[in-house]
């Protein structure tokens, strides 16, 4: 995560300015560092898929391709095709 790491760096320097010292941003950086390592992890993008086909199981318009759990892990996810139409 090089984005991160340009942030903190960022950061770093700007907390050498006097007017910001005071503005918790390497505590801001570490909450967004958070936040976007759960993202990128693919076991919790299968739980939201399989959440998501629990919730629109009675609707027959609306499906969302199914995790294949043998082949997930939080860098590796393997999914079925849906067909589909392109919105434009």
């Amino acid at each position: 995560m090089a984005d991160i790491e340009v942030l903190r760096y960022a950061t770093r320097a700007a907390e050498q300015l006097p007017r910001l010292r005071y503005l918790s941003l390497r505590e801001s950086v570490e909450e967004f560092a958070a936040l976007l390592h759960d993202q990128l992890d693919l076991c919790h993008e299968a739980e939201n898929l399989e959440r998501f086909a629990a919730h629109f199981a009675g609707n027959t318009r609306v499906c969302f391709p199914q995790p294949i759990r043998p082949l997930v892990s939080s860098g590796l996810l393997f999914e079925t095709l849906q067909p589909g139409e392109p919105l434009v």
